[in-house]
């Protein structure tokens, strides 16, 4: 069985939260998720930002997909400014999360970046 593993922490300094998602996830998965990402983000202030690298995650079926849409709209509810998703050169990762991730109404802005490097370069661009 592959390895599933996921770091989410608040950085109160820079009023950040920090993700990354490695391996295959299920629909079983996602909760744990979605209650860290709600224990944390409670340490953050509204306009806070967001860097969720997912260079590592393998597969993600639509049903979970749609419960990690769940994650996300938690941060925008919360106050998320700025979402930067690091893909790498993932295209599963790109098409998977932007299918799910039609925020159009919203007032927080997602961003893909390659490294992340090239996410704190967008950060830098207030």
């Amino acid at each position: 069985m592959e390895t599933r593993e996921y770091t989410i922490t608040a950085d109160k300094i820079l009023n950040r939260l920090n993700m990354k998602l490695s391996g295959t996830f299920s629909i079983e998965d996602t909760l744990p998720i979605i209650n860290r990402i709600n224990a944390e983000i409670v340490k953050l202030q509204e306009g806070f930002d967001v860097i969720n690298d997912v260079r590592e995650l393998k597969f993600v079926d639509t049903k979970t997909a749609k419960e990690i849409k769940k994650g996300t709209t938690i941060l925008q509810d919360k106050g998320a400014k700025r979402l930067i998703r690091v893909i790498g050169s993932s295209k599963l990762a790109l098409m998977t999360l932007a299918k799910f991730s039609n925020f159009s109404n919203s007032k927080m802005k997602i961003y893909y970046a390659p490294t992340l490097e090239d996410a704190y370069k967008i950060l830098e661009e207030k």
